[in-house]
């Protein structure tokens, strides 16, 4: 009986536990890891070095509100370039797999990185809800720069991630050129990171 009552006593605790993957993402956390396929046969991940993620989730080539959402990153595929930027889509829902990426980037002519990561296996944390399909911002050193929400009809648009990003900057000029510790540093001597501060979007 006592053995039985520990037992629903601790399982009533963990259930109630939230572990930091499970916690919803905010500006300033340190962006879920990755590595998924991409078309050229890459492997792809949330965080370069040298440019700036704009990290974009779609469904599969058949979604119409995923080809819009390419179509208007396409047509400012330039800015994003010049203001030091790539950009990243990962499918989700993607049957024909690589394949279906290929018709998608055909059809969009979209000159961006393509990758797959059917039924959210690996990026799941980057989605609260079923239908939720934000776009994220991702700084060099890997930390979540902005959040912009989006839904299944409303996707974030090339402006608004445009400006985001500016904010990013002018934010890094700002700080009198002292550039934050990379969080793989922290990892290395076992030091957990703060989850961050609220997301202002």
């Amino acid at each position: 009986m006592k053995l039985w009552l520990l037992l629903t006593f601790l399982v009533g605790i963990v259930s109630t536990l939230k572990t930091p993957s499970q916690a919803p993402l905010c500006v300033g956390n340190e962006a879920p890891d990755f590595e998924l396929d991409s078309i050229g046969g890459d492997k792809v991940k949330p965080v370069d070095e040298n440019l700036t993620t704009v990290l974009v989730f779609s469904r599969a080539h058949w979604c119409p509100y995923c080809l819009k959402q390419l179509l208007d990153l396409r047509r400012n595929s330039e800015t994003f370039k010049a203001a030091g930027a790539r950009v990243v889509v990962v499918f989700r829902e993607e049957a024909k797999g690589i394949d279906g990426l290929k018709i998608i980037k055909k059809r969009s002519k979209a000159d961006f990185t393509f990758a797959l990561d059917n039924g959210k296996q690996l990026t799941a944390d980057y989605s609260a809800g079923e239908k939720e399909f934000s776009t994220y911002i991702i700084d060099t050193f890997g930390r979540i720069q902005a959040i912009i929400k989006g839904d299944m009809k409303n996707r974030a648009k090339s402006q608004r991630i445009l400006d985001a990003i500016d904010r990013g900057v002018s934010s890094l000029k700002n700080s009198k050129g002292i550039k934050p510790v990379k969080p793989s540093i922290f990892r290395f001597f076992g030091i957990k990171t703060a989850t961050g501060s609220n997301n202002p979007h």
